[in-house]
């Protein structure tokens, strides 16, 4: 696996290939089995691991025929070519898109003192598309690169949806960052915080009664949720602080990812504590609606869409 300054190393654990990133300042763990996912990213200095985990799920292949909530175990992820399912474009997509559902091929582009690159591949069966995750960590950084490369290998023009979904391991008090824009429930009826349908300025909401709601401040365990989208970023970043100052960002080009969309379960819904990065492409998450609204990635026959995020701790 290269000299003794190696970043990576790889071996298998409970019948999954494990790839582990550690330069002393960040731990990360990917598996490529497992829709290629990001299953840990540890803030070694502070020893604070970042992504969350369901507590009743191990991470596993996920049951044939299942729906994505019931076999949803956390980590970081990534969403195509859809989010709803259902027919759109002649073509019946699956539940989530289907790189979580996939094992990716994974090899080894670089393995030295100075960084640590692993390239994950994958051909979908819903759409005709070539996928590429390269994931890379440099030494002495706390900071994970993922560049997505994703061709059309159809002979018509590709509309998609490509989202990241990046669960994170927050608590009563943390803070939702990001740099502004325009927020609206994604369905009214499943917030319960929120009581318009808006759109607000990020993070000040109303709720049922009209009173003011600041949605960037997580609260205690017990039966609230929230899904809103947030558009017309400023800039291209979203993260988490915590009290301590202890934090998670993730940034992105905003001309690629021009929303991010935010899943909240803080115990209404399925009993889980986690906040949802989901910087996307579009808005709505229904395919069809967004491409009428003119919010739907496109490819042309044979384009290629290549963008790169970045998440860093402090």
């Amino acid at each position: 696996m290269g000299a003794a300054t190696t970043l990576l190393s790889r071996d298998v654990q409970n019948g999954q290939e494990v790839w582990r990133f550690n330069n002393g300042r960040l731990r990360a763990e990917i598996l490529p089995g497992l829709g290629g996912k990001i299953w840990t990213l540890e803030d070694a200095e502070r020893g604070i691991q970042w992504i969350w985990h369901n507590e009743n799920l191990s991470p596993a292949p996920p049951q044939k025929g299942g729906t994505y909530d019931d076999n949803w175990a956390g980590g970081w992820e990534d969403l195509f070519p859809n989010d709803a399912p259902g027919a759109f474009d002649g073509r019946e997509l699956p539940d989530h898109g289907e790189w979580w559902s996939k094992a990716w091929t994974a090899e080894i582009a670089e393995d030295s003192s100075r960084q640590a690159q692993i390239r994950l591949r994958l051909k979908t069966n819903s759409v005709a598309a070539s996928c590429e995750k390269t994931i890379t960590l440099k030494a002495g950084v706390k900071e994970l690169t993922v560049l997505y490369r994703v061709q059309n290998l159809e002979k018509k023009p590709l509309r998609f949806m490509l989202k990241q979904h990046l669960a994170a391991a927050v608590r009563p008090g943390d803070r939702i960052e990001l740099p502004g824009g325009s927020m609206r429930p994604v369905d009214l009826a499943f917030s319960s915080r929120l009581g318009e349908a808006g759109p607000f300025a990020w993070p000040l909401g109303l709720d049922k009664n009209g009173r003011g709601v600041d949605i960037s401040l997580l609260p205690p365990a017990g039966w609230d949720r929230e899904f809103v989208y947030v558009c017309d970023l400023p800039e291209g970043w979203a993260g988490i602080r915590r009290p301590d100052g202890a934090g998670l960002r993730m940034s992105f080009d905003p001309k690629a990812f021009p929303h991010c969309w935010l899943f909240m379960d803080f115990g209404g819904w399925r009993g889980h504590y986690t906040a949802v990065l989901e910087p996307c492409t579009n808005w709505p998450k229904d395919l069809s609606q967004a491409a009428a609204a003119g919010r739907c990635a496109c490819l042309p026959p044979g384009g290629t869409f290549e963008t790169a995020v970045e998440v860093s701790l402090s």
